[in-house]
């Protein structure tokens, strides 16, 4: 991961966090737990980060309940 892939990792958790009103520190930690960082939020960065911010929070929080994370 490199450092626009980090930024942009926050940038998505913490519009994440602020979307389902939960503190950031969770939404880490469940990200974290079935790998939606490394998975999706990385692994599409080059498109996923090309999108606006409330369309990109929409798909992470997609991906988040196919992995089953109770949201």
């Amino acid at each position: 991961m490199d450092f626009k892939q980090l930024e942009f990792s926050t940038f998505i958790i913490g519009s994440v966090a602020m979307r389902l009103k939960q503190p950031c520190s969770k939404v880490y930690k469940m990200m974290k737990e079935k790998n939606v960082i490394n998975d999706f939020i990385v692994g599409c960065y080059d498109t996923l980060h090309t999108f606006s911010r409330e369309y990109a929070t929409d798909e992470v929080i997609k991906y988040m309940k196919h992995k089953g994370i109770a949201i």
